[in-house]
C-alpha cells in the first residue's frame, strides 16, 4: 500500500512541476515577464497568502508545513459561523460533538484525534485563538465574530505550539482595530426560528490607541423532537462579545489587550436517535409503552428521552489576554499573557430512551487556566532564530453523576428474566434494590503545571535552500484529587454478604448488581501525582525553485501529555487506587513531502503534501469487559496508530469574476497489527473511527458589478463529499456503525452596493437536506440497541449586512 501511495503521489508532484517549467529557463533562472498585452487581467491574479504558522509572518511558499489559510470572506460566503463548520471547506479536518456544546467534542486532522470524551483527555489538535491555547476541544467550539483568518496546520506541531498537537493545530486570528472609524452590522433570520445579530465598531480612540468591539447574539430552535410528545430539543441561545484595545506605545512597542465573554445555553441536548433495535430489545421496550422507531438510514430526527424531566446545559466562557511586542536589538520580543475560565452545567438523559433508567442532573466542568509565553525572534545574517519559554497552570473540576430512574429496577429484572431475582440475591425488599434517586456523584479535581523551553531556527544555506530545526523541552506535572460517592443499596448489600469479591452473588449478575458507573467498591477519596519530561521537535528543508514554486521535506515529533481518567471505571477491584486512573503520554513521528506553487502567471495556486504519521501509545477511551463480567469505561494507551496519505489544494481564477477552489485528502488511518489489549484485539489492523479514506471539497464564487448601476451581485456554492467510514464512538464495528458515502452542499446569493455599504443575501447549508450519521454507539443499559447522532439538517435564511 505504501509503495502504491508513494508512486501515485510522486506522479502527482510532477504535474505542478510541469506547469512551472513555463516560468523557468533552462538555467533555472526566472524568466522575464511576458508582454503585458499577453498577460492576464490583473484583477484575475491570486493575491499572496501569508501565514503565521512559524510564529512569524511569512509567504506560504516559504513555510515547510502543510497549512491552509481560510479567510474571513470565504467563511462568510460559506456561512461558517463557528469552528465546527470549518469542515465544509477543509477536507483534512473533521469535528464532531456528542452531548452538546459543552461536552464530547473531538477535532480530528488526517484521521487522527483524541478518542472519547473524558475531560481528563487533552485534545490531539491544539486550538489557539490570538496566540492563547484552548486545552480542550469543547472550549474552542464558539462562534467566530471578528475573525480575520483561520490557519489549519496539519501534522504534529510540537515545537512552536507545544504539547497536545500530535494531529495538528487550528490557529484562529482575529482582526485588529482599524485605524479609521468604521463599523458593520448583520441581521439574520432563518428556519428553525433562527435570529442572529452581528455587530462591529472600531477605530482610533487617540493618536496611538485604537479599539474594537465585536458582539453576536443568536437564538435558534432545536431540530430533534420527541417521537411521542412532539417536544423539541436542542434550542440554542448565545451571546458573545469581544473587546480589544491596540496601543502603539512607541515606534518600537505595541500592546494588544483582548477580553471576551460567551454565554451559551441549550434546551435539552443533541439527544441520541435509535438506529437499530433487535426483536428482544423491542419486546423489552414494549413493556413500558410505545417502542421508538429505529432508522437504519436516519430520516427523521426523532428522539425519545424520558418525559417529565428537565434537560439542558449552560456554558459561561470568558478570558483576557495581553500581547506585547517590543522591537529591541536585532529582533522582536513578544509576550502573551492570558487567563481563561470555562464553566459548564449539564442535565441530560444518558440512555436517551423512553424508559426512565438513568438521568444525569449534576454534570459539569470548570476549567481555569493561566498562561505566559515569552519569545524572542530575530535575524543574524543568514540565520532567522527564535527562542522562547512557556508556562501554563490549569485547574479542572469535573462532576460526573448518574442517578437511578424510576424504571431501573423493573428494567434490570426483565433483562435477567425475573422481577424478584435481584431482591432474592440482595435480601432487599422489592422496590428498594435500585431506588429512584440512588446512583453516584463523583468529583474529580486536577491541578496541572507545564513549563517549556523552545527554539525554532531557519538557516538560509543558499538563495534557494533553507534548513529549519526546532526543539522543545517540556516539563508537565499533574495532581489528582477525586472524591467518589454512591448510593447503591444493591451493591452495598452484595458487598456486606459476599465481600469485595461478591462471592454470594451469581457471577452472571455481578456486573448488574454493582454496575461499574455506581459500583460502591470504588467509593472513596483518591489522590495521585505524576510528572513527565519530554522532547519534541522538527527538522525540515525547503527549496525555493523560483519565486513561484517551492518544495520541502520535513520530520516532526509531537507529544501529547499523559494524565488521569475522570471516571471511576478505571479503578480496579480489589484494591482501587488513584494511580490506576493514570494514562501515559502519546507520541507522534511524522514525515512529509510537499510542493507549493503559483502557476499560469498568478491564475492558479496549488499545494501538494504527502504524509506519514505514526502514533505510539495512542490514548484511547473505550468500554472494557472485565474478568468478572462487568463492563467499564477506561482509557488505555494503544501500541500504534498510523495515518498516511496525500493532500491536494488548488485555487484558480478562470475569469475576472469567477474564482474556484478544490481540495482533496486521501488518508489511510489504521491501528497497529499486534500487542493490543485482549478486549481490543479485534481492532488490530482495522481502520480508525471517523476517518473516511477520501474527502473532497470544492467551491465556486462569482462576483459581478451590474452594468449601468451601482449594484453588484454574487453567487457562491461549496460541496463536501466523504467516503464510507465507521462512525462509532464506542469502539464498535459492524454495519450498524457504518456511514455510507455522502455529500453536503452550502450556497449563498447576494445583491448589494458596489461600495459594499449594504448587501442582502439568501443562503442555505446542507442544501439537499442530506441525512447521515455523525456518530453511533451501543445503547446504555439497552442490549440489542444502537443509537447515534445525525448531522445537522438543512438550514436556510436571509442576511442583511450594512457597513459604514
Amino acid at each position: 500500500m505504501r509503495v502504491l501511495l508513494t508512486s501515485v503521489c510522486a506522479g502527482a508532484l510532477l504535474v505542478p512541476a510541469g506547469l512551472a517549467q513555463a516560468q523557468v529557463s533552462e538555467s533555472g533562472q526566472v524568466e522575464t515577464a511576458p508582454d503585458s498585452s499577453q498577460a492576464p487581467d490583473e484583477a484575475r491574479r491570486l493575491g499572496a497568502v501569508t501565514v503565521t504558522a512559524t510564529r512569524r509572518t511569512q509567504d506560504i511558499l516559504d513555510v515547510p508545513v502543510a497549512v491552509s489559510n481560510i479567510g474571513a470572506e470565504q467563511m462568510e460566503r460559506s456561512g461558517i459561523s463557528d469552528v465546527k463548520q470549518l469542515t465544509s471547506i477543509a477536507p483534512s479536518l473533521d469535528i464532531t460533538n456528542t452531548i452538546g456544546e459543552s461536552y464530547g467534542a473531538v477535532i480530528r486532522v488526517r484521521g487522527i484525534g483524541t478518542s472519547g470524551s473524558n475531560p481528563g483527555l487533552e485534545s490531539a489538535t491544539g486550538v489557539y485563538v490570538d496566540g492563547v491555547y484552548r486545552s480542550r476541544s469543547n472550549l474552542a467550539l464558539n462562534d467566530m465574530p471578528g475573525v480575520e483568518r483561520v490557519e489549519l496546520l496539519r501534522g504534529p506541531q510540537g515545537t512552536l505550539f507545544g504539547k497536545n498537537t500530535t494531529a495538528g493545530v487550528l490557529n484562529v486570528v482575529t482582526a485588529k482595530p482599524s485605524d479609521v472609524f468604521e463599523g458593520s452590522a448583520a441581521v439574520t433570520a432563518g428556519n428553525l426560528g433562527l435570529t442572529r445579530f452581528d455587530g462591529t465598531i472600531e477605530g482610533p480612540l487617540t493618536d496611538t490607541l485604537g479599539g474594537r468591539l465585536d458582539i453576536m447574539t443568536m437564538d435558534r430552535d432545536g431540530y430533534t423532537e420527541s417521537e411521542f410528545t412532539g417536544e423539541a430539543f436542542g434550542a440554542r441561545e448565545r451571546v458573545q462579545a469581544r473587546g480589544q484595545l491596540y496601543w502603539e506605545a512607541s515606534d518600537t512597542v505595541d500592546v494588544r489587550l483582548i477580553a471576551d465573554y460567551t454565554d451559551k445555553s441549550e434546551d435539552g441536548s443533541n439527544f441520541l436517535v435509535y438506529r437499530s433495535i433487535t426483536p428482544a430489545a423491542e419486546t423489552l421496550l414494549g413493556q413500558f409503552g410505545p417502542v421508538p422507531t429505529a432508522q437504519e438510514d436516519i430520516k427523521d430526527y426523532y428522539t425519545t428521552p424520558t418525559d417529565g424531566r428537565d434537560w439542558g446545559q449552560t456554558v459561561l466562557d470568558r478570558g483576557i489576554s495581553a500581547e506585547v511586542n517590543w522591537e529591541v536589538g536585532p529582533g522582536t520580543l513578544t509576550s502573551i499573557t492570558a487567563w481563561r475560565k470555562f464553566d459548564a452545567d449539564r442535565s441530560f438523559d444518558p440512555d436517551a430512551g423512553p424508559v426512565d433508567l438513568l438521568y444525569d442532573d449534576r454534570d459539569g466542568e470548570v476549567f481555569e487556566s493561566f498562561s505566559q509565553e515569552v519569545r524572542y525572534q530575530g535575524v543574524a545574517g543568514d540565520l532567522d532564530y527564535l527562542v522562547g519559554v512557556f508556562y501554563a497552570n490549569d485547574k479542572i473540576e469535573s462532576r460526573d453523576s448518574y442517578t437511578f430512574g424510576a424504571d431501573l429496577e423493573t428494567w434490570l429484572g426483565l433483562l435477567v428474566g425475573s422481577d424478584t431475582l435481584f431482591s432474592a440475591v440482595t435480601g432487599l425488599p422489592a422496590g428498594s434494590v435500585f431506588p429512584e434517586g440512588g446512583g453516584a456523584y463523583d468529583v474529580f479535581k486536577q491541578d496541572g503545571e507545564s513549563v517549556a523551553l523552545f527554539t525554532h531556527n531557519t538557516y538560509q544555506v543558499s538563495e534557494k535552500l533553507s534548513l529549519t530545526g526546532g526543539l522543545r523541552f517540556t516539563v508537565d506535572e499533574k495532581s489528582l484529587d477525586a472524591d467518589l460517592t454512591s448510593d447503591n443499596p444493591a451493591c452495598e448489600a452484595a458487598i456486606a454478604s459476599g465481600g469485595d469479591g461478591l462471592s454470594t452473588t451469581p457471577a452472571g449478575l455481578r456486573g448488574l448488581v454493582c454496575i461499574p458507573n455506581f459500583d460502591t467498591r470504588r467509593d472513596g477519596r483518591y489522590t495521585d501525582n505524576r510528572s513527565e519530561e519530554e522532547f519534541s521537535g522538527v527538522l525540515s528543508a525547503l527549496y525555493r525553485v523560483n519565486r513561484d514554486l517551492s518544495t520541502y521535506a520535513s520530520y516532526s515529533r509531537g507529544y501529547k501529555s499523559g494524565g488521569y481518567q475522570f471516571d471511576r471505571g478505571g479503578l480496579i477491584i480489589p484494591n482501587p487506587s488513584g494511580d490506576q486512573l493514570e494514562f501515559d503520554p502519546e507520541f507522534a513521528d511524522a514525515y512529509e513531502l510537499g510542493l507549493k506553487g503559483v502557476f499560469l502567471d498568478g491564475l492558479v495556486r496549488a499545494n501538494l503534501a504527502l504524509f506519514y504519521t505514526e502514533l505510539t501509545d495512542y490514548q484511547f477511551s473505550y468500554v472494557q469487559a472485565s474478568a468478572s463480567g462487568e463492563t467499564q469505561r477506561v482509557v488505555a494507551n494503544l501500541p500504534q496508530l498510523t495515518s498516511q496519505g496525500v493532500e491536494v489544494e488548488t485555487a484558480f481564477s478562470p475569469t475576472e469574476n469567477l474564482s474556484m477552489n478544490f481540495a482533496a485528502t486521501y488518508q489511510d488511518a489504521d491501528f497497529g497489527e499486534e500487542a493490543f489489549p485482549t478486549s481490543l484485539s479485534y481492532l488490530e489492523d482495522r481502520g480508525n473511527f471517523n476517518a473516511p479514506k477520501w474527502t473532497l471539497v470544492s467551491s465556486a464564487n462569482y462576483d459581478r458589478d451590474l452594468p449601468g448601476t451601482s449594484l453588484r451581485s454574487f453567487a457562491y456554492l461549496d460541496a463536501r463529499w466523504q467516503s464510507k467510514s465507521n462512525v462509532s464512538f464506542s469502539a464498535s464495528v459492524g454495519p450498524t456503525h457504518e456511514q455510507e458515502a455522502y455529500a453536503t452542499f452550502n450556497g449563498r446569493v447576494g445583491l448589494g452596493s458596489q461600495s459594499e455599504s449594504w448587501t442582502l443575501e439568501v443562503w442555505g447549508r446542507n442544501l439537499t437536506d442530506e441525512n447521515a450519521w455523525a456518530m453511533t454507539g451501543a445503547g446504555t443499559l439497552q442490549p440489542g440497541t444502537v443509537q447515534g447522532y445525525g448531522i445537522e439538517p438543512r438550514t436556510y435564511g436571509a442576511t442583511l449586512r450594512v457597513t459604514w
